[in-house]
């Protein structure tokens, strides 16, 4: 098979849509499926995989750090002659995503487009425009491309439930991105490089520091939690732009010994940290998918998840985690729990493993081979 990627973002920018797009370039070629990725170019970033395509791009002022592809028609033409693909497979339904859902319509092969995002939910990014007009426009938006594509893959259960709701009539399938499980062996202790002892007591957050993650709610939460647990620390690893605003709140709640910022860390470090892990924390309300509360799973941490429509499905309330109202109060209920209760503790770390191995990145890549290949013969 021959399949086209049209991406809105790639290496080297670091979010969960580009690590969807990658891992399953690399799984798919791995069983035999040929990838070519088209994506906006970086400059100064050379690609070292094969079949990647760059296009022209600019830099908004808002998120420079996000090249906005210009996907000029002759050049789009060019790469998908000499690539012929049997399939495009959109991650995006704004410019990349008409692009793909044209040259699909052009060349006569199916359109699959996933839902990496819940556009509405994002509409900060965008200044100077009337927030509840652009959530309307972005919600009525994705609906529609939604059903421009022969099959919309969901990444969650919540997801999915989300997008029949809103009216969604064309095919759509539940799949992860999956986790490489290889990477929950043998993991080195990693807590020294923060100073933490092994008395430390250490509550989990990986993920970008951005203001729709609601990360406010977790260190008001674990403010609760600090002042009844002294060997309680909380560690928020990754980056982002609400990284000054999240550590001058810890310091107002009087969290700077106990509220450890470590930035960006390698993929490989975030299992480390989640293994040290009494519990791994998910307060997003945003997402449309728990892949790194799948991935802390596999090492065993049980996860603590605001209820919402990326964890539906995933965690599961007492067996491998437990699911909290959106506020702090709840929140901290439920970690205080696990920090208190140790042999519940184990069982839902006995659960989460079990739940990990279900979102291996190989089933998952065989599973979405299988689609394609069902939608090119249809």
């Amino acid at each position: 098979m021959r399949i086209a990627f049209f991406t809105e973002c790639y290496h080297p920018t670091v979010n969960g849509v580009v690590i969807s797009v990658a891992t399953y370039a690399v799984q798919l070629r791995r069983l035999g499926v040929h990838v070519a990725v088209i994506a906006p170019a970086t400059p100064g970033y050379d690609d070292q995989e094969p079949a990647i395509y760059r296009l022209p791009s600019r830099r908004s002022k808002s998120q420079p750090t996000y090249p906005i592809a210009l996907p000029f028609g002759h050049l789009v033409r060019r790469i998908l002659d000499a690539e012929r693909p049997q399939l495009i497979h959109t991650h995006s339904p704004f410019v990349m995503g008409v692009s793909a859902a044209l040259w699909a319509r052009r060349t006569k092969v199916p359109l699959v487009f996933t839902f990496h995002t819940i556009y509405e939910k994002y509409t900060h990014y965008i200044p100077l425009v009337p927030q509840p007009a652009v959530r309307v426009f972005a919600k009525k938006y994705s609906r529609a491309f939604a059903d421009r594509a022969q099959c919309v893959i969901a990444p969650s259960e919540g997801i999915a439930w989300m997008l029949k709701r809103q009216g969604v009539r064309t095919r759509i399938e539940v799949l992860p991105t999956g986790i490489n499980l290889a990477l929950a062996e043998n993991l080195e202790p990693i807590r020294g490089e923060l100073g933490l002892s092994h008395q430390a007591r250490i509550l989990l957050y990986a993920g970008r520091l951005a203001k729709e993650k609601n990360l406010e709610t977790l260190l008001q939460a674990f403010a609760v939690i600090a002042a009844q647990e002294p060997d309680a620390n909380l560690v928020l690893a990754g980056g982002g732009p609400w990284l000054s605003v999240l550590q001058r709140l810890a310091a107002r709640l009087g969290l700077t010994q106990r509220a450890h910022f470590p930035g960006m860390i390698a993929r490989r470090d975030v299992f480390r940290w989640a293994a040290e892990s009494e519990a791994f924390v998910f307060p997003s309300v945003t997402d449309t998918q728990g892949l790194v509360v799948a991935e802390a799973m596999a090492t065993g941490a049980p996860c603590v998840a605001v209820n919402s429509l990326a964890v539906m499905g995933l965690v599961r309330n007492g067996e491998n985690g437990l699911l909290t109202e959106n506020s702090p109060e709840s929140l901290a209920r439920a970690l205080l729990g696990v920090l208190r209760d140790e042999e519940r503790r184990r069982r839902m770390s006995a659960g989460a493993r079990q739940t990990a191995t279900l979102f291996s990145v190989e089933s998952c890549a065989q599973r979405l081979a299988a689609i394609y290949e069902e939608l090119i013969t249809r």
